[in-house]
């Protein structure tokens, strides 16, 4: 360290459209809260509850959830049956209290998932190209990280939750706009 200095600041960015640039950032950010360093937005002051962990995310974004009438979109790179029929009750109920509930699955085909999602009222869309792992609720809240809601959680897992139209309109962006991001209606 330097004499009189007593903060390091780290900035750090990543293009949510390039999967190992994604990837890459997951990690980093895993290292940073390992490390016990304090996270901001936009060089705002430290919060605590940007970074969520696999036992602390899940009454936040049910929450989060809940509360939006508005679009909700599920992206999901990866995801177990068991594991995804394990919320279907909370999906079930989700979609009951809000008709714009959209998935989005890394799949190959439809399969009785994807028919059992849509029976329950929610719209699901297929591909076969890799997406990332993020939910975007309203215009409002980004939910992005390593934890997969439908899959296998590691206790390293991590989720960021920020609160940013512009981070939604990027994601969005992403989504509806991307040509090298087909989506199939399934």
């Amino acid at each position: 360290m330097h004499e009189g200095k007593t903060e390091i600041q780290i900035f750090d960015y990543v293009d949510f459209r390039i999967p190992v640039f994604v990837r890459m950032f997951g990690k980093r950010i895993n290292a940073y809260r390992k490390l016990g360093l304090p996270i901001s937005q936009y060089g705002g002051q430290p919060r605590e509850q940007l970074i969520y962990t696999p036992s602390t995310y899940w009454d936040v974004l049910k929450k989060d959830l809940g509360q939006e009438k508005g679009e909700i979109v599920f992206s999901i790179p990866y995801f177990v049956d068991h594991a995804l029929r394990a919320r279907l009750p909370f999906l079930t109920s989700l979609a009951g209290l809000n008709p714009k509930v959209t998935m989005i699955l890394r799949a190959r085909k439809t399969s009785r998932t994807t028919q059992m999602l849509q029976r329950i009222g929610i719209t699901v869309q297929t591909t076969e190209e890799e997406i990332a792992n993020f939910i975007t609720i309203g215009d409002r809240v980004v939910w992005y990280g390593s934890i997969h809601l439908f899959g296998k959680i590691q206790s390293d897992d991590t989720l960021l939750r920020l609160e940013d139209p512009n981070y939604v309109a990027d994601f969005r962006n992403i989504r509806e706009n991307d040509e090298d991001l087909p989506l199939f209606e399934s």
